[in-house]
């Protein structure tokens, strides 16, 4: 668009081909591109340059050059995306909720919710029933970059924005066609996808109007089988000191790494636990044969191979599919009247196979008819229990999540004077269906398995009882006696296919107006004055709330009136809530010198904001930053500013929901086999108060032309920091066994005698999830990043690294204690996820001639001691460090009316395998034994053609 307005609104910065970070200038190879850009990080335009923010620019080009099969999956690879969600985030859910394999960044892993996630500039819509914003949603092949503001910037965008931004820009001037199709497959022969689009613009109008669209369809199969990989190979985290008696993880009985870990207290075919039969299974179907032990670890119940049982269901890497459209529309009214209007809708698909129904100790007559005549025993009344793995005959839970989301965001920008105004309005809807494929009936089930003998026909009792209220035609009863043994009626009599919805919803209305209302002896002094109003809103709909509970008349085991849940996985209904937000805030650029000695600029930057929200009142942030650039190749910046971020009507409001996993009872030792775990929303919770420096420095060095270094330094605290303590957790248990039941955290675990009795008729029954203002977080680190442009044997070369040092992430919760994160890949209670003290990812390109250029990226990350809990012991050496690299070769042929590009990709180009790092002591087979930010799937082949008319 060549008219004065939009180009009055858009302030030049430098960024090269390789996308140099935001502080360089056009110091790169004559060929580098010039794009028009706004820097995030500040309402006042300016370019990166005079930013006392810490800020990082990459295009769309680089990343999809290094990672070509998403932007978001590309994104993860830069060191201050660590512990962001995806899809290898692995089953059973993950830090964002039920669907843990989406796509939301993190940055320096203070958690999802701490990073501010904005399109354009704008505020979206929740995607999932959790609050997140999750990234599979936006188009991509119309986006231009990623800005990423690694500080605190809440006094500029509001609420969330505690660790930083995240916004994705588009290319707004885009012209011509675009038409890209790729292909990817792994060296092993899976998760093969497909990425397919088309991308139109031009302009209107004489040049006074612009229209751009894109379509796009992604899918990704993921990997579904765990065991496709060495890190699946059923590895635990258990005793090394097998038969000691000390607690797991002790000086006594430090823990050890195993694989081909089997549950010894269930098998298969079906494991008899109590009576005369005990310690005999169901080899085969039908027919008892004594238990073959593996060998032991030193923890109870887990042993290398023998008859025990596992999960073999899980995926290794979710699934994602993705249809995505946007389009765009700018029109210049006048020479100083802008409108534009753009939207996008999208509907994904995310899925992946998570572990399913273990029975555990369920009690059975001894005279059950399914037993074989010469092994009933006892009289009709006598019972005996048995444990049994469903999985290998009924299958896994198939989670599958529908994500439909559109976004409309338009406006108006003028020129008033020397001031530039702005008023626009945003819409957005984005709808989540979980569904749970073979969600387990505990009614049925029960029913199933109590069966009775009438007339030489097997039943179920609720069928042949005098009651007739309870009577259910479709009951099929359940032989539990051997792998396979049951038919496929009582399995799919078992099974319910479940459902449950979200919505969220935003409405947002901003308005500003910038400009400069006067000078000072250093030049002109430019505010910016804005203001919002917003409206969130949530809701949930459920056919599997946790409140419903099992009709047990007639059963006579294995389900209690009023406590049996009705099904194994619940989703909780939430009425429609709505969280409203009014905003104003006032930004001010004031330049103290100009061209005096050692201070060829200086200049502060102060924000502040007032938000009052109709859920808790009102909050106060500010910011205050300087720039002093002492000369042409030496700039100094800092900022001290105070952040907030709001409880989302999630944390307020959230649904009960139940979820079952296997959990070793710290008390009895004992293994618990589908324990219930409920959680839920906190309405007395209040916002988390951030408080955040930074200091750096960019030098240009005249002496080597092309070249840039910055260099800052970040220190968070966040008080009130919201974090969930879940009863499950080893650290919690210990830490309320320690006060013998006193602690507040025994309120998170249920037990019918108090903590005096260690037997195991005192084994938890429920455990609770409940998150609270109970932390405080800190962190502080050093980002180094560099680059150079120039020219080898007459060609462009061009090389970018970035580097994070973190040397802490120390979160203080109150009955727990001080746990610091940093070096350690796994957590106590309410952590933070996996932190390697140094983070460094690299880009080379170079053009071998005009037509081929290749790429090469790695990423490396340092060692990590196992847990950061120093009560536990580990006899094991520390997860060693990591590497990969990518190799993109890109051939663009010239053709007249066309720019092709053909490109082949590989991603972990030697093949590295990751470390084998685990931290469950339970659920053999449920999880793969890796960390999430290293690389799962292997060498990965991607090749296509990007077309350009």
């Amino acid at each position: 668009m060549s008219h004065r307005l939009s180009k009055g609104l858009l302030l030049s910065a430098s960024v090269s081909a390789l996308a140099l970070p935001a502080h360089a200038q056009t110091t790169a190879d004559a060929s580098a591109t010039v794009s028009e850009v706004v820097v995030t990080g500040s309402r006042i335009p300016t370019n990166g340059d005079n930013s006392p923010t810490p800020l990082t620019v990459v295009s769309t080009q680089q990343l999809l050059a290094s990672t070509p099969t998403s932007v978001a999956a590309a994104l993860q690879q830069l060191p201050v995306f660590q512990n962001s969600m995806g899809q290898n985030s692995g089953t059973g859910g993950g830090n964002g909720g039920p669907n843990g394999a989406a796509n939301a960044p993190n940055i320096r892993s203070l958690g999802l919710y701490r990073t501010l996630t904005l399109f354009d500039g704008k505020r979206l819509q929740p995607s999932t029933d959790t609050g997140l914003v999750t990234i599979d949603m936006f188009p991509q092949m119309l986006l231009q970059r990623v800005d990423v503001v690694t500080g605190g910037v809440s006094a500029v965008y509001g609420s969330d924005a505690i660790s930083g931004v995240v916004n994705f820009v588009t290319d707004s001037k885009f012209n011509g066609l675009s038409v890209k199709a790729q292909r990817g497959v792994s060296a092993r022969g899976d998760d093969r996808t497909t990425d397919i689009g088309v991308a139109a613009g031009t302009t209107l109008f004489d040049g006074r109007g612009h229209v751009e669209a894109s379509l796009e369809y992604n899918d990704d199969p993921g990997i579904l089988d765990m065991f496709s990989r060495d890190l699946g190979q059923l590895w635990q985290i258990e005793g090394g000191v097998a038969g000691s008696t000390a607690t797991p993880g002790s000086a006594a009985n430090p823990f050890k790494l195993y694989s081909n870990v089997h549950n010894a207290s269930l098998t298969s075919g079906g494991l008899i636990r109590s009576g005369p039969l005990a310690g005999q299974t169901f080899s085969s179907n039908g027919v008892l044969s004594a238990f073959q032990n593996g060998t032991a670890t030193g923890t109870s119940g887990f042993q290398i191979g023998g008859d025990g049982a596992y999960n073999n269901d899980s995926s290794l890497k979710g699934a994602l599919r993705a249809k995505r459209a946007f389009a765009r529309f700018d029109y210049d009214l006048t020479d100083t009247l802008h409108v534009y209007l753009e939207g996008f809708g999208a509907k994904n698909r995310n899925s992946y196979n998570d572990t399913t129904l273990t029975m555990s100790n369920v009690t059975l007559r001894s005279q059950n008819p399914f037993l074989p005549a010469a092994y009933q025993y006892g009289t009709a009344t006598t019972t005996f229990t048995l444990s049994k793995q469903l999985g290998p005959q009924l299958g896994p839970h198939t989670k599958i999540f529908d994500l439909g989301s559109y976004f409309v965001n338009g406006g108006l920008r003028g020129k008033l004077g020397n001031y530039i105004w702005e008023l626009g309005a945003a819409h957005g809807v984005s709808t989540q269906k979980w569904t749970t494929e073979r969600n387990i009936n505990l009614q049925h089930l029960a029913a199933a398995l109590d069966s009775v003998s009438v007339g030489g026909n097997i039943v179920c009792r609720i069928n042949a009882d005098a009651i007739t209220t309870n009577d259910d035609a479709a009951c099929a009863p359940f032989n539990p006696f051997g792998p396979n043994a049951a038919s496929a009626q009582s399995v799919a009599y078992l099974t319910d296919r479940t459902v449950g919805k979200a919505k969220g919803t935003i409405a947002d209305i901003t308005g500003s107006i910038t400009g400069s209302p006067f000078e000072t002896w250093a030049g002109p002094v430019n505010v910016a004055l804005s203001g919002e109003w917003r409206r969130v809103g949530l809701s949930a709909t459920s056919e599997v709330p946790p409140e419903d509970k099992a009709d047990c008349t007639g059963i006579l085991y294995n389900c209690t009136q009023g406590t049996t849940n009705l099904h194994q996985v619940t989703f909780g209904v939430t009425p429609l809530v709505h969280q409203t937000v009014q905003e104003a805030a006032l930004e001010v650029e004031v330049p103290l010198l100009k061209d005096a000695p050692l201070a060829q600029d200086l200049s502060v930057n102060l924000a502040g904001r007032y938000a009052n929200y109709d859920s808790f009142g009102g909050a106060w942030t500010w910011k205050v930053g300087g720039v002093w650039r002492v000369n042409d190749e030496l700039t100094i910046r800092a900022t001290r500013s105070r952040d907030f971020r709001a409880p989302n009507l999630n944390n307020l409001y959230g649904p009960g929901t139940v979820s079952r996993s296997t959990v070793i009872d710290q008390l009895t030792g004992a293994t618990l086999v589908n324990a219930p775990n409920q959680g839920g929303g906190n309405p007395d919770l209040k916002p988390e108060i951030g408080n955040t420096l930074t200091a750096g420095v960019v030098y240009r060095p005249g002496w080597l032309t092309g070249a840039s270094v910055s260099l800052d330094f970040y220190a968070i605290k966040i008080k009130d920091a919201i974090t969930a303590l879940n009863g499950a957790n080893v650290t919690v248990q210990k830490l309320c066994i320690a006060s013998g039941g006193t602690s507040s955290l025994c309120d998170l675990i249920v037990r019918p005698n108090g903590y005096a009795d260690t037997s195991t008729a005192n084994n938890a029954t429920y455990f609770y999830t409940r998150s609270v203002n109970a932390a405080e977080i800190y962190t502080r680190g050093v980002d180094l990043e560099s680059s150079y442009a120039t020219r080898l044997l007459g060609r462009p070369l061009s090389l970018r690294v970035l580097t994070t040092y973190q040397p802490v992430l120390r979160q203080d919760t109150p009955s727990i204690g001080v746990v610091d994160m940093a070096g350690y890949a796994y957590a106590p209670a309410g952590g933070l996820g996996a932190s390697p003290k140094w983070r460094v990812t690299s880009f080379a390109s170079y053009a071998l001639t005009d037509q081929f250029k290749a790429t090469v990226s790695t990423r490396w990350r340092s060692a990590l001691g196992w847990n950061a809990d120093k009560t536990l012991v580990y006899d094991e050496p520390k997860i060693s460090a990591f590497w990969t690299a990518n190799l993109n070769l890109a051939f663009t042929p010239e053709i007249q009316g066309a720019r092709p590009e053909f490109f082949f990709n590989i991603q972990n180009l030697f093949d590295k395998s990751p470390p084998i790092a685990i931290n469950s002591s339970a659920d053999a087979g449920r999880f793969g034994a890796y960390l999430q930010s290293d690389d799962l799937v292997g060498r990965y082949y991607t090749t296509g053609v990007r077309l350009k008319f």
